[in-house]
């Protein structure tokens, strides 16, 4: 009695209905995303041109390159900024506050490597390329041989 097993059988009907809720729940999670990020979008693009107006710049040269080389992938390219637009503009949002950042002077001091030094060299320790051999103390016990053991001849 208590080594009874359960056999537990699989519903397919139970799985399409939760592959059917879990992507319901995305779209819905997704729809509301859009929802604020096209609230936002207006005073996060202003908000952009006055931290960094080159972040646009930059876009638009992607946007010429792209059509440049691929005039289809840059026709699907346009419909997709012109469709995604509230997270297109949240993008260049978050890569304006980041080129702010890395421009600012203390940060960019604190990446400087030759603030300090100019062209003088970091002090090294020389490290010495000989092995150690280490000598260890004998042991008492005798190991006994073990014939026939095929394993103990990787470690001669």
């Amino acid at each position: 009695m208590l080594n009874t097993r359960k056999s537990y059988q699989f519903n397919p009907l139970m799985g399409i209905i939760m592959l059917v809720l879990t992507i319901v729940i995305i779209y819905f999670l997704i729809k509301g995303l859009f929802y604020l990020a096209s609230w936002a979008m207006p005073i996060l693009a202003i908000l952009t041109l006055v931290l960094n107006y080159r972040v646009y710049l930059d876009y638009g040269k992607f946007i010429q390159r792209v059509f440049q080389e691929n005039w289809v992938f840059g026709i699907g390219l346009v419909l997709l900024s012109i469709t995604l637009m509230p997270f297109l503009i949240l993008y260049l949002f978050s890569k304006a506050i980041l080129t702010r950042k890395l421009e600012n002077k203390d940060v960019k001091d604190f990446w400087d490597k030759k603030k300090d030094g100019g062209d003088e060299y970091v002090e090294f320790e020389e490290v010495n390329d000989e092995p150690t051999i280490i000598e260890l103390p004998k042991l008492d016990k005798k190991i006994k041989d073990r014939q026939g053991n095929d394993y103990d001849d990787y470690f001669k």
